[in-house]
Parts: C-alpha cells; sequence; structure tokens
C-alpha cells in the first residue's frame, strides 16, 4: 500500500498525463488532507470540501455542482466526470469514493470555446430533444466499514439510484477502478488510460456475511 503522499502523486501523474495527451478537458491535481485519528483523505484539489458521501448522484443538480465547483479528478471530454477519493489509516484503506459519473447530455466539443460546459448543458437540457438525453447511470464504487449495516455492505456499488448498493468482495485501488473504466464505459469513447501498479485491496464479504455471502455480490479474483 503507497503512502497518503505518494498515492496523491501518482494518482496527480496519471491526471495530468491524460490532460497533456488531450484526452480530457480538465483534470484536477491530488492532494492529501490529514485528518488525525480518522486518517489521511487522499482527494483532488477544490475550494471545498463538501460532503459528497451523503450527496445524491440521481439528478442533475449534483453533476452541474460537481462541474462548476470542480469536485472531480477528470473531466473526460464527453463532460463525463471520474472522481478518485481514498481515506487511508495506519497502511489501509478505511474508505474510498470511486465514480464515474457520465454528462446527462449530447453535446458537441467544440461550443466548449465560447461557452461553459455548466451552460451548455443547462441549454441542451432545456431544449427537451430526446436525441441529445441519453440514458446513462452513474458507477461508483465505495467502501464505508463505519457505516456498515446488514442493509448497508462496507464495500459495494452502486448503480443509478443512491439506495442501490450490490455488495463487493473487495475494495478498489485506483488502477482496477480505471481499468474497470477503460474496458467497459470508456472504450467506445475516449480512453483516459490505465494506471499501472495496483495496490493490494482488503476482502470485505468472508462466510461469516451470510446476508451478503449467500447472494448475489461483485466478485473478482485478487491480482497476483
Amino acid at each position: 500500500m503507497p503512502t497518503p503522499s505518494a498515492l496523491a502523486s501518482r494518482l496527480t501523474t496519471f491526471c495530468m498525463n491524460a490532460l497533456g495527451a488531450g484526452n480530457a478537458l480538465d483534470a484536477k491535481l491530488h492532494r492529501v488532507v490529514h485528518g488525525g485519528a480518522a486518517g489521511a483523505l487522499v482527494t483532488w484539489f477544490s475550494d471545498d470540501t463538501p460532503d459528497l458521501a451523503n450527496m445524491s448522484i440521481e439528478d442533475v443538480t449534483s453533476y452541474l455542482f460537481f462541474v462548476e465547483n470542480g469536485h472531480y479528478s477528470i473531466l473526460c471530454n464527453d463532460g463525463a466526470l471520474i472522481q478518485l477519493s481514498f481515506r487511508i489509516n495506519k497502511g489501509k484503506i478505511c474508505h474510498h469514493r470511486l465514480a464515474y459519473i457520465p454528462c446527462p447530455v449530447l453535446f458537441d466539443p467544440i461550443r466548449l470555446v465560447e461557452e461553459s460546459l455548466h451552460d451548455v448543458v443547462l441549454e441542451q437540457l432545456f431544449k427537451g430533444d430526446p436525441a441529445v438525453l441519453p440514458q446513462r447511470g452513474v458507477v461508483r464504487f465505495d467502501y464505508d466499514p463505519d457505516a456498515a449495516t446488514v442493509d448497508h455492505p462496507a464495500s459495494h456499488l452502486t448503480l443509478n439510484f443512491d439506495q442501490t448498493r450490490i455488495p463487493t468482495a473487495r475494495t478498489f485501488d485506483a488502477a482496477t477502478f480505471l481499468t474497470f473504466l477503460d474496458r467497459h464505459f470508456l472504450a467506445t469513447r475516449q480512453s483516459v488510460g490505465r494506471l499501472n501498479q495496483p495496490f493490494s485491496r482488503d476482502g470485505t464479504i468472508d462466510a461469516s456475511d451470510v446476508a451478503f455471502a449467500n447472494s448475489p455480490h461483485f466478485f473478482w479474483a485478487e491480482s497476483p
């Protein structure tokens, strides 16, 4: 497991490379925010730090808020957002938020030369043309053991709705998440690339978790 500063540096390098290669409209530096006993938060630079864990992903308002306030790691060329955030305590991941948030509208990127993405999205929405309003859902992998309950798995995949929490067998690292996005969500558009050197991940489902282990969940083998 890399140190918080090493992880922040790795994420920053990846994001800047994506931007430099023309594979993103914008990308953020990443920083370490020390939180005492809670551990160190590795996240993107922004002017404020809202409670993203409790912010809905079900509506366009959240997308516009993220865009306006720079709450993303990468802003993709099609307007999609990638968020990469980890909390590390005593050398282990104790929380992560890894999200892919598609742009709610289709648009010609050339418009961004003279208009803001925020204004372009609103204009496309107000047109009401179904052809520019694709049905794309948010994909978010969260890990939050402090919030775990019988109905809220510590590590889970959220699709489209905040209350959709599909258990996952282990935590994610940035490399695995970005490879997952690149292969399944970005391949038909434009890749932002892949991050090398995945780090070890803790398993979050074992035989004792009867409610999750004996029901459908998201599983993959640990990297060698």
